[in-house]
């Protein structure tokens, strides 16, 4: 696991960056967390563990059909079919700081088809300001035999994440900053830095 943001989860293979390292979901890239830059570094943590029902991870330079806009390798995540008789699946978790997660799936079999739904959401507040945590995650498939050797699978995925960044404490006013740089003021528009205001408070 390669170091992230706190609640991210980002791989690496054989020392490449986590951007060099492509991972698919059901064979659907999964989406980067830029959200626009299609080889920019995947976040983990949107998949719930309990949607997983194997991981193949190809080392270094892979087959084709996965592109080669990487170095590192390409990790394959293949979520759960379904199987016997429709049933539900419901589980919900909290703690400290509005934090709870909630978890909703559906999934079963019926002859040569099979079907599986999956839905969840994580949510907390964060025990310092401007530090919220928030991601949904939904996928689908459905899987129709066609013979014993060849089947058709639909199948696709939504993943949303919103996250804020904690702002830091000023030891010399006690109010929030911005961990690097200037301090804008609402008034004036000038960039204002820590040290320059106490040294202007200390000369007036």
């Amino acid at each position: 696991m390669a170091p992230a943001a706190k609640d991210s989860k980002m791989v690496r293979v054989r020392g490449a960056s986590s951007d060099q390292t492509k991972i698919y979901i059901d064979g659907i890239p999964a989406f980067p967390l830029t959200g626009i830059v299609s080889n920019a570094a995947s976040d983990l943590s949107t998949i719930p563990a309990d949607s997983i029902a194997k991981i193949e991870i190809i080392k270094g330079s892979g087959p084709v059909q996965y592109g080669t806009d990487y170095k590192g390798g390409v990790i394959l995540v293949t979520t759960k079919d379904g199987n016997g008789s429709g049933k539900f699946r419901v589980s919900v978790a909290g703690g400290s700081n509005h934090t709870y997660d909630a978890k909703l799936g559906y999934s079963g079999s019926d002859k040569n088809v099979s079907y599986a739904v999956n839905l969840s959401k994580h949510y907390s507040a964060g025990y310092l300001e401007n530090q919220m945590n928030k991601k949904i995650y939904f996928d689908g498939k459905i899987k129709f035999k066609m013979s014993s050797k060849s089947s058709l699978m639909l199948n696709g995925y939504y993943s949303d994440m919103e996250r804020e960044v904690p702002q830091s404490v000023d030891p010399a006013t006690g109010e929030y900053v911005l961990p690097s740089g200037p301090r804008w003021s609402v008034a004036t528009g000038d960039g204002i830095t820590p040290a320059q205001k106490k040294n202007n408070n200390a000369t007036d």
